[in-house]
């Protein structure tokens, strides 16, 4: 295999993308199609990725809205594990993992905060919150990644909306965005810093990365509270790779992946998260509800500004 494939899968993975870990340090070797979730297109073969000293690191992960409970529910699922979901998709579908001390095993968490750029944001015009977005002055100029395109975006709109003072919250953000929005939130961190933006909503460790790089650009935690993202893995009931499986969710939570998180993929570990924030299985739960209300409504919002946009070249 090419340096430039082991590359290519390297940067493809959500374990290691972004990285820098050398092509030399990495060995190759191919799975059986569709066994394990790529991020690869289907039919692809999968790249399992060997660092020196460490356990198999396969190159997988999964939407969690679309694919996940949908294809369990049909039992068309033809992968072995999820991973990369979100802790309330996972909780919602407990019934379909395989079980143990728990059905899923947490990965990580992100925290978020409203970002800035301290050359186009004045002091009198600092934001203190999630309504905040919602400001005229910010039209065109405000960016959170499209909420039906990423699970952390969709996560945290749905924390938004529920704390915001303004019960048409969603509406309002759209038109504020001007129905316009980034894929990703490095595209919203890019966009903040080049001054494309002016605020917009990232990771807490994204904005102390750019604030340590010398970016112009600062940061406030929401006046509403924290808001997390977590997001887990888990092994389908039945799977015929049981052994390697269970040796895939060990490898996220031990201190090599741990310390992957914490310097270079700007998360922190699940269990961190979870010693300081006590959450039941009722409450993701709860949470999963009201984040699928959200995203339905967020998909009328751009399917009403679709049509009528249609209508007017007509």
């Amino acid at each position: 295999m090419r340096v430039e494939e082991i590359k290519a899968a390297v940067e493809a993975s959500p374990l290691l993308g972004g990285c820098n870990l050398p092509a030399s340090g990495m060995q190759v070797k191919y799975c059986h199609k569709g066994q394990i979730v790529s991020d690869r297109q289907k039919n692809e073969e999968i790249l399992g990725l060997i660092m020196d000293g460490s356990m198999d690191v396969y190159s997988i992960a999964l939407d969690g809205r679309e694919i996940l409970l949908s294809q369990l529910e049909k039992e068309e699922a033809d992968w072995d594990v999820a991973f990369g979901v979100s802790a309330d998709a996972l909780e919602e579908g407990k019934e379909y993992w395989q079980t143990g001390k728990d059905a899923w095993t947490g990965y990580s968490a992100v925290s978020f905060v409203i970002l800035y750029n301290t050359n186009v944001v004045t002091y009198r015009e600092l934001p203190t919150g999630w309504d905040s977005l919602l400001e005229p002055r910010w039209k065109g100029r405000m960016a959170v990644p499209d909420p039906l395109k990423s699970d952390m975006a969709a996560s945290v709109l749905t924390e938004a909306a529920k704390n915001s003072e303004k019960e048409e919250f969603l509406d309002l953000l759209a038109e504020n965005m001007q129905y316009q929005m980034p894929e990703t939130f490095k595209e919203v961190e890019q966009g903040i810093s080049d001054g494309r933006y002016s605020i917009g909503v990232t990771s807490e460790e994204a904005a102390k990365a750019m604030l340590a790089a010398g970016q112009d650009v600062d940061y406030i935690d929401p006046e509403e509270g924290e808001c997390f993202f977590e997001d887990g893995t888990a092994i389908r009931k039945r799977t015929p790779n049981l052994d390697a499986s269970e040796a895939f969710v060990t490898y996220t939570t031990c201190d090599d992946t741990k310390w992957l998180l914490r310097t270079q993929l700007l998360r922190q570990p699940a269990e961190d998260v979870a010693a300081e924030n006590d959450r039941s299985d009722e409450d993701l739960k709860q949470r999963y509800s009201r984040q699928q209300e959200v995203l339905n409504i967020w998909k009328l919002i751009m399917e009403e500004k679709s049509g009528s946009a249609h209508e007017q070249e007509q």
